[in-house]
């Protein structure tokens, strides 16, 4: 039963691997996004309002003078960031340690091609192709247009930009306004109508971004596991992803929309209305690595001169848990997370961006293994002695379980002789050898299930932990050795760790009474190890760690106990001798 419940541990493995969960189906079509009636959006410091100018009729505003391409660039504790007036954008934002004592700087680096043909880069959430638009960019559709490619007059101020421009008919204003320190930011969109009718507009505000899909390794038994490169959006509190594949894709949503954004595993780059009423979205994916997620504000009808402004906050950053929580914390009371401001606001919309954390099924037991983790790494300073505190900890709570495991392996080892007996004598009658094997456990007071409820409770531990590893900015290249194991969540690059556990599995094993046919127990006995090694080989270093932990714990555990019984416990008497 062991052996079963081992072997089930791997398929299940292996099937996260090769079909992870939560990827959003989307059809290959393109539909409309759906528009809703809204009222005002809120400004950044009070509930919105729309600005109204005069309702007389306006004379058609003069063309736009033609406009040089610009770049102004920014330096800030947390990013290297750069704004381009070509779409009015972000065109650079490099990733920086923004507190060297809580992040190393290598953490915002990024690893291709794990081993030691590894490439390391620094971690750019602007990155896109030269036919792409960028992030920030804005585009306006329904009775007039202003086209996401606009070049933008640009005035340069000291934690800002600000972009002008649109056409004879609709001019657009964007300011964005950043901080020296954090991975938020705001901007405000305003849209004046110049004509001398009412026209009927939408904004939308684009987060486009580009992977080259031939960076991504590809997923299979013994590989790594892929990484998670996919567009996504929070739209009504559910998270929808979606991965390039082998067509272009493209899928719209309703509403209203806490966030869309660009999800790179461990980072995260986002934007988020400040008031979600009347928000849709649509996410866009291509066979050649382009990913967009767009952010749709309908603006009703707007009246001859009158100005319509809505807000949206950026996140670019780390996938942090508690980072996540402080932005939108912060977001919903309408100041950036680096602000000393604690006014309590309650008028806008909270983005919710700890949901781009995708832990699947496990989200509980995820979140409670990283707060124990976050507890222990900060007594100890390395998250590595933290999993094997971790794996201590676990061990402590399932002992009284663990020890009614072993105590029923050990009856059953006692009585191994009678049931090779029962197993000779019943060769042709499975039946009858059935019920005599059940007579045997009940006048000697075993429970040949008893030894699998710890491995059943365990195993939700280890996908938890699997899916935390993966899924966790904070474990994120993390070392438990400065020489070795230089990353917990990458495979052991030298495979030692693999192998240790594959040995230890090996011994506890060999500790266990064989069950069943003794060929047939035999073979698996050097097969699950084997199997094991090489399943674990390329998975995280931090998962395999706990495993190896957990099984020296039970070894340490399994010989205690049997030298108790040794000592103590006289055999059973064969069933013949009766």
């Amino acid at each position: 039963m062991m052996l079963a419940m081992l072997a089930m541990v791997g398929v299940v493995f292996v099937w996260t691997m090769l079909f992870p969960p939560n990827q959003a189906q989307v059809p290959p079509d393109r539909t409309d996004v759906t528009t809703q009636q809204t009222d005002a959006a809120e400004s950044a410091s009070a509930p919105p309002q729309l600005s109204s100018g005069s309702n007389e009729p306006l004379p058609p505003a003069p063309a736009a003078e033609a406009v040089e391409p610009r770049t102004v660039s920014f330096q800030t504790r947390a990013f290297d960031l750069a704004f381009s007036n070509v779409g009015g954008g972000i065109s650079r934002a490099v990733l920086k340690s923004d507190n060297p004592e809580l992040w190393k700087g290598y953490k915002f680096e990024q690893v291709f091609k794990p081993g030691k043909e590894a490439e390391i880069r620094p971690v750019d959430l602007a990155r896109v192709k030269a036919e792409q638009t960028i992030p920030g960019a804005c585009e306006i559709s329904g009775d007039a247009a202003v086209p996401f490619s606009t070049v933008y007059q640009l005035e340069e101020r000291q934690n800002g930009v600000t972009f002008r421009g649109g056409t004879s008919e609709v001019t657009v204003e964007k300011t964005f306004d950043f901080a020296d320190q954090g991975y938020d930011f705001r901007a405000t969109y305003k849209v004046t109508n110049n004509t001398s009718a009412t026209r009927s507009l939408k904004l939308s505000v684009i987060y486009p971004a580009f992977y080259d899909p031939q960076l991504l390794p590809k997923a299979g038994l013994f590989a790594p596991p892929p990484d998670q490169i996919q567009a996504m959006v929070l739209d009504d509190g559910d998270a929808e992803r979606m991965q390039a594949g082998k067509k272009v894709e493209e899928k719209t949503f309703k509403g209203p929309i806490q966030f869309v954004g660009f999800d790179q595993r461990y980072f995260l780059g986002a934007a988020f209305p400040t008031d979600a009423r009347g928000t849709s979205g649509r996410l866009f994916t291509s066979e050649d690595g382009r990913y967009e997620a767009t952010l749709v504000f309908d603006l009703g009808s707007v009246a001859p001169g009158q100005t319509v402004e809505r807000g949206v906050g950026f996140f670019i950053g780390p996938k942090s848990h508690d980072l996540l929580n402080k932005v939108s914390d912060a977001a919903r009371r309408g100041v950036l997370s680096s602000a000393s401001d604690e006014r309590a606001q309650t008028a806008f919309a909270d983005p919710r961006l700890a949901e781009s954390i995708d832990f699947g099924w496990w989200a509980v037991i995820c979140r409670a293994l990283l707060a124990v983790l976050n507890l222990f790494a900060g007594f100890v300073h390395n998250w590595g002695v933290a999993i094997i505190l971790l794996t201590v900890l676990v061990k402590l709570l399932l002992f009284p379980l663990n020890q009614k495991q072993m105590a029923s392996m050990e009856a059953m080892r006692r009585i191994q002789p009678q049931i090779q007996e029962l197993q000779k004598k019943y060769a042709d009658d499975r039946e009858k050898l059935g019920m005599e094997q059940m007579k045997l456990f009940q006048e000697n007071h075993v429970n040949p299930m008893g030894g699998c409820l710890p491995m059943l409770v365990q195993m939700p531990v280890w996908f938890a932990l699997y899916r935390t590893l993966y899924s966790s900015f904070e474990l994120y290249r993390e070392p438990l050795f400065s020489v070795w194991l230089t990353d917990l969540t990458q495979g052991d690059p030298y495979y030692i760790l693999p192998a240790a556990m594959g040995v230890t599995m090996f011994i506890t094993q060999k500790m266990q009474p064989q069950m069943g046919d003794p060929k047939q127990a035999k073979m698996m006995l050097y097969f699950m190890p084997i199997f094991f090694t090489f399943l674990m080989a390329n998975l995280p270093a931090g998962l395999t760690l706990y495993i190896f932990t957990n099984n020296l714990l039970s070894i340490a555990q399994q010989a205690v106990l049997r030298r108790k019984y040794n000592l103590n416990t006289p055999a059973a008497p064969s069933s013949s001798g009766k």
